[in-house]
């Protein structure tokens, strides 16, 4: 007589219980998983499912932080810019006490990073050309400021509009350079090297300490 195989009863894991984020604590989340995955699929290629499956939550909790997939966006380019302009503005604060004459290398490095290799440059274009956000008028307005009055404060007194076309010469020079990244050096004839884009930076950065 064949044996009845006997039936076991499956016991299910116990689940872990999932640590409940602060409403901050998930909206940092969220733009942090959203950066990481524009730099793999840029703006057009962004899907909110594929945020909130990657973060473990649904889809309407992305939703309600967010409202849109174009307000996520926005979040993150506004996200990366403000950080990028405090820095820069502490940045002036310690050329103006320390007179270091590598700082400018530093910021344009910094900048770099923000703009090239995060990729934001490509996300504030899309932002802008997309229409779906006015640019931030503050920003560069007061990064102008801080630039003048450190100019005055050494000794320098300049028209507000020289620190003004500076700031605006730095800015389109390192989001042309990073929109267009490795293009815009072949275009002229240069290698395509990070070593030609040390050079390059070390030459604008000198072209900046003429002028502070």
């Amino acid at each position: 007589m064949t044996p009845v195989p006997r039936l076991t009863k499956r016991v299910a894991k116990p689940r872990t219980p999932r640590t409940r984020l602060s409403a901050e604590a998930a909206r940092d989340a969220i733009l942090d998983a959203t950066e990481k995955r524009l730099l793999e699929v840029g703006p057009q290629g962004l899907r909110l499912q594929d945020i909130a499956q990657a973060l473990g939550i649904s889809h309407p909790t992305v939703l309600h932080h967010f409202g849109s997939r174009e307000e996520l966006v926005d979040a993150v380019a506004t996200r990366a810019m403000t950080k990028l302009h405090a820095e820069l503005i502490a940045a002036f604060e310690d050329l103006e006490v320390g007179h270091d004459k590598n700082l400018a290398v530093r910021i344009l490095e910094r900048i770099d990073h923000v703009l090239r290799v995060r990729g934001n440059a490509r996300l504030f274009a899309w932002l802008l050309l997309s229409k779906l956000k006015a640019p931030e008028k503050t920003l560069l307005r007061d990064t102008a400021h801080a630039l003048h009055r450190i100019w005055t404060a050494r000794g320098k007194p300049c028209a507000l509009e020289d620190a003004q076309f500076a700031v605006a010469f730095t800015s389109a020079t390192t989001f042309g350079l990073a929109l267009l990244d490795r293009e815009l050096f072949t275009m002229t004839g240069l290698p395509n090297t990070d070593a030609v884009r040390g050079r390059f930076r070390a030459w604008m950065a000198d072209v900046m300490a003429k002028q502070m």
